[in-house]
């Protein structure tokens, strides 16, 4: 799978990793990003972990379809 990776700017075939920067709740940083970006994130001690672009199968359920009627 092909994505644009944000820190590099480069069109990058393989998996995508996401780099998370969180400080008292609040996201400074989410970034999807390349292998290679990924490693250099990891080594200045940020959180990262890989992504899937794929949506998830079996996940298409409508969950208010389930959800009680008024009245009853």
């Amino acid at each position: 799978m092909k994505f644009f990776c944000r820190h590099c700017d480069k069109i990058v075939a393989g998996k995508p990793y996401r780099v998370i920067s969180e400080e008292d709740g609040v996201i400074l940083l989410d970034m999807t990003v390349c292998r290679s970006c990924d490693k250099q994130a990891r080594e200045l001690g940020l959180y990262s972990e890989a992504i899937s672009l794929e949506p998830k199968r079996g996940s298409h359920r409508r969950r208010w379809a389930f959800a009680p009627t008024a009245g009853g």
